[in-house]
């Protein structure tokens, strides 16, 4: 009872904190500071939906990334919905429990990479499809996909060395995972993100 009271807490801060950031954004009227604030916002959001997951779950230790990604998608079409009136989304997850450990800096990687594809995708009023996959290929080892069908580029160099903040969360991220990070692409083919990494040891809170 008390772990889950303390995801229960966990929870309720990291809601609070989004809530004070959306209503700042009603405040905000430079383009680039609201778009900052909405990508704070999402960041938030994706590591309080863990926490939500974890508090309503008689598993205290992991959580299923399927139904996670979903709510996660949910969440990202209600502070993007301007975007992503055409985009649709196709979830292909295996039934896959990631421990907590993992499902944090999983889940904040894929938010980073849907918010990239939802801004740098799609030109105007296109119909675009996103794609994501998680696959368990070894014991304690996985692949996340996450593939759009927008305008590509002929240039992944310059995706992956971006000092953007988000690209460099997901290197971060990828690198506290024991993980591999690779970008494929053609021009008018899209773009995919491939990262293999190993399901982190899970620290007892009992």
């Amino acid at each position: 009872m008390l772990l889950q009271e303390v995801h229960h807490r966990v929870k309720n801060n990291l809601q609070v904190i989004s809530s004070l950031i959306k209503l700042q954004t009603r405040y905000i009227n430079e383009e680039r500071m609201l778009e900052i604030l909405k990508e704070t916002g999402s960041r938030i959001q994706s590591m309080a939906i863990v926490h939500t997951k974890i508090y309503n779950s008689k598993d205290y230790e992991f959580i299923n990334f399927g139904e996670y990604t979903k709510n996660l998608i949910e969440n990202f079409q209600g502070n993007y919905s301007y975007r992503l009136r055409k985009v649709q989304f196709i979830i292909n997850i295996d039934s896959i429990k990631l421990n907590i450990d993992t499902a944090i800096p999983c889940g904040l990687i894929l938010n980073e990479l849907l918010s990239n594809a939802v801004k740098y995708a799609f030109s105007e009023n296109t119909e675009g499809v996103i794609e994501i996959s998680l696959k368990n290929t070894e014991a304690r080892k996985f692949t996340l996909n996450v593939k759009d069908n927008g305008t590509g580029t002929d240039d992944t160099g310059k995706i992956t060395k971006s000092d953007s903040l988000g690209m460099q969360l997901v290197k971060l991220l990828t690198k506290q995972l024991n993980g591999e990070l690779n970008v494929y692409s053609e021009p008018g083919k899209g773009v995919e993100f491939k990262i293999d990494f190993e399901e982190a040891v899970y620290k007892s809170r009992k």
